[in-house]
């Protein structure tokens, strides 16, 4: 992957995507792709965060994907 910065305290051997995650990538647009995670430090972001989040990945070209460890989220 061209654009891609190696952080090589936190590299590890690279796994096969799932197909779905897979497919995403694949379908992607020219713009690329941002991912987010929060590892597995923070459990629980405030929903004005998330909202925050939200609105400032709809302002940008790429596709984000984001995980979030959380309850459902209804966002319109």
């Amino acid at each position: 992957m061209p654009h891609i910065i190696s952080v090589p305290a936190i590299v590890h051997p690279v796994k096969p995507l799932p197909k779905k995650i897979q497919a995403l990538m694949d379908a992607s647009n020219e713009h690329g792709i941002i991912v987010v995670s929060f590892g597995t430090i923070l459990k629980w972001i405030p929903t004005d965060i998330i909202e925050k989040l939200l609105l400032a990945f709809a302002g940008i070209d790429q596709t984000v994907v984001m995980r979030l460890q959380t309850d459902v989220i209804t966002y319109s």
